[in-house]
């Protein structure tokens, strides 16, 4: 969005929240359980994931004639390997959001909590901006290693649509501030981070 921090004031903004990025687990929490279109949205992806995941492995070992240690082993690895896509996931994020035009992006890290974020300092995101950053990595993620399970076939099915299933559920976050615009609709609601003072706000007019 074309407008500077120190403008909104001018423009007509004022803040509606401010977000310490210390407390973003309650904050995700609190608005992923929401009835919210883009909530339900989060849990029904997860769900298709995890019953993709298991009705592949039961047609497997019925029907392929696959020992369940062949089915369950690639697909628990898949899960767990699934860490692996942390920098991926957030390179997405800062790639999303050089596209929309922040200058400066960093990234942040709080390791205890297994937190991590793409921080875009004092770029001012519209709605429309902050969808396609907060998207970009689960579909990105998503649409590729869902099609490479297929081709692949074999044990590696499994194996991706465990990445898939368990990246999905790592989406929280970005799904939780979706829903914070949601619950906005009808207003303009921009946001900008600090990544000195590790806070975000939300500010609306």
């Amino acid at each position: 969005m074309k407008i500077q921090v120190e403008e909104l004031k001018h423009a007509g903004f004022r803040i509606e929240d401010e977000l310490v990025h210390e407390d973003l687990i309650p904050f995700v929490q609190r608005l992923i359980k929401k009835p919210l279109w883009v909530s339900r949205l989060y849990w029904a992806s997860n769900l298709l994931f995890l019953m993709l995941l298991i009705g592949l492995g039961f047609w497997k070992i019925k029907y392929g004639n696959m020992a369940a240690a062949d089915v369950i082993l690639p697909a628990v690895t898949g899960i767990g390997l699934s860490l692996l896509l942390v920098p991926v996931h957030e390179a997405l994020h800062a790639i999303a959001y050089k596209m929309v035009g922040a200058p400066l992006v960093s990234f942040d890290a709080q390791w205890k909590k297994l937190v991590f974020m793409a921080v875009a300092h004092r770029f001012v995101a519209s709605r429309n901006e902050f969808i396609v950053v907060a998207l970009a990595p689960f579909l990105v993620i998503s649409l590729v290693l869902g099609p490479l399970a297929i081709v692949l076939g074999g044990g590696s099915d499994m194996f991706f649509l465990g990445m898939v299933l368990a990246h999905a559920s790592m989406c929280s976050g970005d799904f939780a501030l979706l829903a914070y615009f949601e619950l906005h609709n009808g207003k303009e609601l921009v946001s900008y981070d600090d990544r000195y003072l590790k806070k975000s706000w939300f500010l609306v007019r």
